[in-house]
């Protein structure tokens, strides 16, 4: 069969899945019940998936597994597109993808920033989002400082004149001292869970 546009092609793909009742259309079963020459789709289209889906069906084929790069570069994307280094929140809401291949690459949030950080320093030496995250030491010590533990350091809590009783200084997203009560902690997980990947579903209190 002589094939003379895009269209032709098109309808015929979608003859053959209608056919069949199938949205997924691959090459082999494509050859075996159509006239149209793959050699041809090849020509009008370039390669077979990109036929299929012009048509609103599916190839049948797995995307190709991304490369590190390409995550860092999608990652680094999202940076520009919002003005600073995501949460998992942000990221998702902004590229339309899930983080699933960045944990399965690179671990936590945490550690996917952090070897994010060491390609920006060879790809964007000079890009702003490098100090925005900070090294993987920095950062677990910026945690370990913020009290973030089920223990607070009894040292590191002083009074004021008007005997209210604070944690020592973080200034931590606008929290001044760490927490030295259950409400305080809290409230510091409120600023935190985002950035450590968990969503939260309810909040309640406790009844003893």
């Amino acid at each position: 069969m002589i094939i003379s546009n895009k269209e032709q092609i098109i309808l015929e793909i979608q003859r053959v899945s209608k056919d069949h009742n199938d949205e997924i259309v691959t090459r082999e079963k494509f050859r075996e019940l159509s006239d149209i020459s793959l050699n041809q789709i090849d020509k009008h289209f370039g390669c077979w998936s990109d036929a299929v889906l012009a048509a609103g069906l599916s190839p049948g084929t797995k995307p190709m597994k991304k490369s590190n790069d390409e995550l860092y570069q999608t990652l680094y994307e999202i940076c520009e597109k919002i003005g600073k280094i995501p949460t998992i929140i942000e990221f998702e809401r902004n590229s339309g993808h899930a983080i699933k291949p960045y944990r399965k690459n690179f671990g936590g949030w945490k550690d996917t920033l952090s070897a994010f950080r060491a390609w920006m320093q060879v790809k964007y030496p000079d890009s702003i989002y490098i100090d925005m995250i900070g090294n993987k030491e920095n950062n677990r010590q910026h945690i370990q400082h913020t009290g973030y533990s089920n223990t607070v350091n009894p040292t590191a809590v002083w009074k004021s004149k008007k005997k209210t009783v604070y944690g020592a200084p973080i200034n931590y997203k606008g929290l001044l001292h760490e927490p030295i009560n259950e409400q305080g902690v809290v409230f510091l997980f409120g600023k935190l869970n985002e950035e450590l990947g968990i969503i939260v579903e309810a909040v309640k209190t406790c009844v003893r």
